[in-house]
């Protein structure tokens, strides 16, 4: 039975009591994940919806703009502000690009120093971080392995995740008990 409290014609009530909260939590830990995974050129916004069967649904919503909503009865669980990141902005340097291609660091500098075509002005000592991601930018096959390995190691933290999600939910239901 979900616990429902009627005041001022509003209902309020506890995440934890829809009747498929599990589920909607481990969905709702997905979604942190893929807004990570994915540069957000809007903010995105988790709406909740509370079905007459006691069960909920989540739907994302593009705010362009930050200040828009769908006129509907809904609950903003989260909102996603923009964000710019791809994934090149998770590899540190170049050694754990090259790391993560299961290169050396001179192996992978070598081939971008050759690829950009920059051998009769620089030497492989001289091939930083930018011209690593320069290179590795223009070869699908290296963004490839790159991603899947972005996106191991974020599942790997799912558990990080999982613990954010519930923080987000408690701090939901704080504020859905302290409105009224």
């Amino acid at each position: 039975m979900i616990n429902l409290i009627k005041e001022s014609n509003r209902d309020v009530f506890n995440f934890y009591d829809l009747k498929n909260a599990d589920a909607l939590r481990d969905e709702f830990v997905d979604m942190l994940i893929n807004f990570d995974k994915r540069p957000n050129e809007y903010q995105t916004d988790v709406y909740l919806y509370v079905n007459e069967d006691g069960t909920g649904e989540l739907y994302e919503f593009q705010n362009v703009g930050g200040n828009s909503w769908l006129n509907d009865d809904h609950y903003t669980l989260y909102s996603d502000k923009p964000h710019y990141e791809d994934v090149l902005d998770w590899y540190q340097d170049e050694y754990e690009i090259a790391e993560a291609l299961g290169k050396t660091e001179d192996e992978l500098k070598e081939e971008a120093l050759v690829a950009l075509d920059l051998q009769d002005d620089y030497w492989i000592d001289e091939i930083g971080y930018k011209e690593v991601k320069e290179y590795v930018k223009t070869n699908e096959e290296y963004m490839d392995i790159l991603y899947d390995v972005y996106d191991d190691a974020l599942y790997d933290m799912w558990s990080d995740y999982a613990e954010i999600a519930d923080n987000i939910i408690d701090h939901f239901n704080q504020m859905e008990r302290e409105s009224y």
